[in-house]
């Protein structure tokens, strides 16, 4: 997947987060991104807190594949004793982004 844009707009309603599967709330502030994979088009939303692990994930690079962001995700959780293994995806992408908040400051 390549992403070739990118907007944050705030929800006129709900919408799933694409890498958490979160409820994103009417109201609240989000990543859209337009992706292309094998030349068709696609939109991406994630909370901003997911934008921040993807970007801490990827860097410079455009492409990806979202199993390499939850491997991502569940290994720095994983490693650094931040949860247990059954805890819901997006519970481990909040405890992942304020570990590497930390370890930037």
């Amino acid at each position: 997947m390549e992403v070739f844009g990118a907007m944050s707009p705030v929800a006129r309603k709900e919408h799933k987060c694409d890498l958490c599967h979160g409820t994103i709330k009417k109201g609240e502030k989000y990543e859209r991104w337009a992706c292309a994979d094998g030349g068709h088009a696609e939109g991406i939303k994630v909370h901003t807190v997911c934008k921040g692990i993807l970007s801490d994930c990827l860097g410079f690079e455009t492409e990806f594949n979202w199993w390499e962001i939850e491997d991502y995700v569940r290994e720095v959780c994983s490693d650094n004793n931040l949860c247990q293994e059954d805890i819901p995806l997006s519970e481990m992408v909040v405890l992942v982004d304020a570990w590497n908040r930390r370890a930037q400051s």
